[in-house]
């Protein structure tokens, strides 16, 4: 059995690295995963310029994000390991590496998959989605795959055993999580309909089960019901023996839950579902909303809950726009929930692993069965995200890891400047610092005639000789005075530059350095009249 074993650590400026070894892999960890272990001062592993030896892959945390721009270096600096990105743990032994690319010793004989939902476009257009969140900053937060090594507290899970996990950025052939996050996968799923699994059903259960206490006879709306979570809620719902109301926003969708077996199904994209679910209910309103949808149909939501009703906001628009809605509702003991599992797997691990044992239990009893789903190749991950953003789907959509995606190395275009020597280039404050070596960058890529023209125009000892090594070179140097603020003389250069004018390099500036306190308008006008006058 692979195990996880502690090398050594290392302290270095960004913080405590670990050194450990995985199945004779060794791995590179930052230290947001193992707080409190005692630190020894070994090698400095994570220098960012030093890729190293030995090392076959590294390992990030999502609490650590400032670590993630040493990627970028290490790469360069030869390193072409893998690079994981895990949740924060206290305990060292809870780690499990999970296989989600076809083809390695443990993998499975199926692919692997991993599931996409709308969290995943909030993950990329909005940096407040990411908040308090279990996979943080990362693409991907569910999956089903192999485990490739475990931690010796990994609860009974080891290397070889085909599983349904929560994984921060799981949009990758490697993963690594918490053995909290993990359950075992049943032997008749498929790796796509397992990845259909984590994120609906704990949602759904979590929402209706655990917060609502839906109850048999109760009256539900689930709005959005075509969807995974929707299509995860109304199985739960079903099997409380609750009456269920629906919306979605197409025909195909609304067609879709009748053959479901659901009777109320509404147009989730018209108000009007509130009169005509009020009507449905002769009047009487619903005990639960699993809500969806934002704005004002949010709202007319909120007021369709009778007495002692429970409102569970999955939506995150609202929220993220600070949405404001009466309280008036809430008078006749109505419950409001906020409802995200990423959080839940963050703050509350315990619970959410009994939720999950709960429901992997209910799908074994026959009482559950994963979603229908579009399954696509994680090569058409584009085409994935564009499908899923034009609520196309009914259920889930799902990356397939079988076979895996393969590298498409760009095509390198070499670009290279050829100045023409027939034409002249003027530098402004080109007679010494940036503008001087500007100069001598032009005369590289080809330029011949340069007119390098300053306040004062006399170079200082460097700049006369680096204007003599210009000229020895056969470089044609024109050096002159002139005041770029000066509309007049800058009138006057041009007009006495030839060969004809090709390009124009504005590097002249005037430093007067000064505490901003002590700053005069004279000052400020003196430095921005050669940069804006």
């Amino acid at each position: 059995m692979a195990r996880l074993t502690f090398l050594g650590a290392a302290q270095t400026v960004t913080g405590s690295q670990y050194l450990l070894e995985a199945g004779g892999e060794r791995l590179l960890v930052d230290s947001g995963m193992f707080q409190g272990e005692k630190e020894l001062r070994l090698r400095n592993w994570a220098e960012p310029e030093f890729a190293p030896a030995g090392v076959g892959a590294i390992v990030l945390t999502h609490t650590h994000l400032d670590h993630i721009g040493r990627v970028p270096r290490l790469v360069k600096q030869g390193f072409r390991g893998p690079i994981y990105c895990t949740p924060a743990t206290k305990d060292l032994a809870e780690i499990l590496l999970l296989d989600a690319a076809h083809g390695h010793p443990l993998q499975a004989r199926d692919g692997s998959a991993v599931g996409l939902d709308l969290q995943l476009t909030y993950r990329v257009l909005a940096d407040h989605a990411l908040e308090n969140g279990f996979a943080g900053a990362t693409l991907g937060m569910e999956l089903s795959g192999v485990v490739v090594a475990a931690g010796p507290r990994a609860g009974g899970l080891q290397p070889g055993d085909a599983v349904i996990a929560f994984a921060p950025a799981s949009f990758a052939t490697r993963a690594l999580t918490r053995a909290a996050a993990v359950v075992k996968k049943p032997a008749d799923w498929s790796f796509a309909a397992a990845a259909t699994v984590p994120a609906t059903f704990l949602t759904a259960y979590y929402a209706l089960h655990h917060l609502a206490r839906l109850e048999e006879g109760q009256r539900v709306l689930i709005h959005g019901a075509a969807g995974g979570v929707g299509v995860a809620a109304i199985q739960i719902a079903q099997m409380a023996g609750a009456e269920i109301f629906c919306t979605a926003g197409s025909e195909t969708k609304r067609d879709f839950l009748r053959m479901l077996g659901i009777e109320h199904v509404f147009d989730s994209r018209s108000l009007a579902f509130a009169d005509q679910v009020m009507a449905a209910s002769a009047g009487e309103g619903l005990d639960v909303v699993l809500n969806s949808l934002a704005g004002e149909a949010m709202s007319r939501s909120l007021r369709l809950l009778k007495p002692f009703g429970r409102f569970l906001e999955l939506g995150k628009r609202d929220f993220y726009e600070d949405t404001r809605i009466g309280l008036r509702p809430l008078a006749n003991n109505i419950t409001y929930f906020g409802v995200d599992a990423d959080q839940l797997m963050l703050r509350r691990p315990e619970l959410t692993r009994r939720l999950m044992q709960e429901l992997m239990a209910l799908f074994r009893q026959g009482q559950l069965t994963p979603l229908p789903y579009r399954a696509f190749a994680a090569a058409d991950a584009v085409e994935a995200f564009r499908f899923m953003q034009q609520s196309r789907h009914i259920g889930k959509v799902v990356l397939s890891f079988d076979p895996p995606p393969a590298a498409k190395p760009a095509a390198v275009t070499e670009r290279t400047l050829h100045l023409r020597d027939s034409c002249s280039y003027l530098v402004t404050g080109g007679l010494r610092g940036f503008g001087l070596r500007t100069a001598q960058w032009l005369a590289a890529k080809g330029a011949r005639h340069l007119v390098l023209a300053s306040a004062s125009g006399v170079p200082d000892e460097e700049g006369s000789a680096a204007i003599a090594a210009l000229r020895a070179a056969g470089v044609e140097v024109t050096t002159a005075k002139c005041n770029v603020a000066a509309r007049s003389e800058v009138e006057e250069l041009l007009a006495g530059i030839g060969p004809p004018l090709a390009g124009v390099v504005h590097a002249a500036a005037l430093i007067r350095d000064g505490l901003a306190r002590n700053l005069d308008a004279a000052q400020i006008d003196a430095v921005l009249a050669p940069l804006v006058d």
